[in-house]
């Protein structure tokens, strides 16, 4: 049987604009589509609890608020793997933000598209989506 679902691996930025109440359409068309399965990375989850430690979290929403939600919501983590990790020295040198760089390893090992608000991304080569602001 083939699997034709979207299989969306959503970065930090759009994990906390998707916990907000004013969610772009496009977003919100994409991530309530029933044939979407939403993934998130336990490196997104670091980013955003390093944000929050450091103070620059502006999202209004604490960390552990934000899994629980990802949870109920039926988002699936995905852990930082071996393969992830070693997969990050095969990618170009775009940028140097190494949560971006974990999250685009994962997408390509893992075959996911990556939902993001940064269009450099897709200069990885992964299938990415760039939601506008």
């Amino acid at each position: 049987m083939i699997d034709n679902r979207k299989k969306l691996l959503c970065d930090s930025n759009i994990l906390l604009i998707a916990s907000q109440e004013n969610v772009p359409d496009q977003l919100e068309e994409l991530l309530r589509a029933k044939d979407t399965v939403r993934y998130y990375s336990a490196a997104a989850l670091w980013e955003i609890v390093i944000k929050d430690m450091l103070g620059k979290l502006k999202a209004g929403i604490a960390p552990w608020e934000l899994k629980q939600a990802l949870e109920k919501n039926g988002y699936i983590s995905i852990p930082v793997q071996d393969e992830h990790t070693l997969a990050v020295q095969m990618l170009k040198n775009i940028h140097n933000d190494p949560f971006d760089r974990i999250m685009i390893a994962q997408a390509h090992c893992e075959k996911l598209t990556l939902v993001t608000t940064d269009s450099l991304l897709k200069e990885y080569g992964v299938e990415t989506i760039v939601i506008k602001r």
